[in-house]
């Protein structure tokens, strides 16, 4: 699990990659991600991955865990 904090993460994430983020963990699914964006499914994909690699996070689901052990919803 990364031990960034959201603002350190923020910064070594592309803006694109910010808002895929955000969106992510807003409960957005990928096809919502992308009709949002104006992106395909399979770029979303591309970015939620670039995400977790920057991030050092592995699985599915590890960005909102990441994000809610970062905004003290758990854990």
């Amino acid at each position: 699990m990364s031990n960034l904090s959201y603002t350190e993460a923020v910064k070594q994430l592309s803006p694109r990659e910010v808002e895929v983020l955000d969106l992510t963990v807003k409960g957005y699914t990928r096809k919502e991600i992308a009709k949002e964006l104006q992106l395909s499914a399979a770029t979303v994909k591309r970015h939620k991955e670039n995400i977790r690699n920057k991030l050092s996070l592995h699985g599915r689901h590890a960005l909102v865990k990441w994000y809610a052990e970062q905004n003290g919803i758990m854990g």
